[in-house]
């Protein structure tokens, strides 16, 4: 099991109840085993953070975005799944603002990660999903976070879009 192979007891896990939110919870040893060992008292949950060691976070993917957030100055640590709901519902500055609220994690102090998933030119998607990022993303970013095929379908750039929001959330601290 992965647990062996990290040498982490599953009793000190906390997996995440993804369901393509934006939301993050905090957790703590309180919280450890849940979604492993025993039931969980949360849902609706793709975004976990903690600053108490021995808390090993858990998320899966399959074809979205794995985030990974470490404070090394407040000693806390987030991970998020991010598909095309969590993107373009910005999970990626929930983890962050989360870990600024709970341990005053500061831009200059956040090793930012975003881990393999589904690519550009594989991941295609309908006009109602690039409506709901042209919403939510400026204008001069759509070049490349996405384009149209000639079948009237797009191409999505996951990647490209949550590095987006991690560099406009450490210009906004920085500010």
């Amino acid at each position: 099991t992965i647990a062996k192979a990290i040498d982490i007891s599953v009793d000190n896990m906390v997996y995440s109840k993804q369901t393509h939110t934006t939301n993050v919870l905090k957790v703590g040893h309180e919280k450890c085993g849940m979604g492993i060992v025993r039931q969980r008292d949360y849902d609706n949950i793709d975004g976990l953070v903690t600053n108490e060691p021995g808390v090993c976070l858990v998320t899966s993917f399959a074809d979205c975005v794995p985030l990974f957030f470490v404070d090394k100055v407040n000693k806390c640590i987030g991970s998020s799944h991010s598909g095309w709901r969590g993107t373009v519902g910005n999970i990626a500055k929930n983890t962050l603002e989360l870990m600024k609220k709970e341990y005053g994690t500061r831009a200059e102090n956040v090793a930012a990660f975003i881990g393999p998933s589904i690519c550009m030119n594989c991941y295609e998607v309908s006009e109602d999903v690039i409506k709901k990022f042209r919403e939510n993303y400026d204008e001069n970013l759509w070049p490349e976070i996405f384009y149209q095929k000639e079948n009237g379908k797009y191409l999505l750039n996951l990647w490209k879009a949550n590095e987006s929001v991690f560099l406009e959330f450490f210009r906004s601290i920085l500010q």
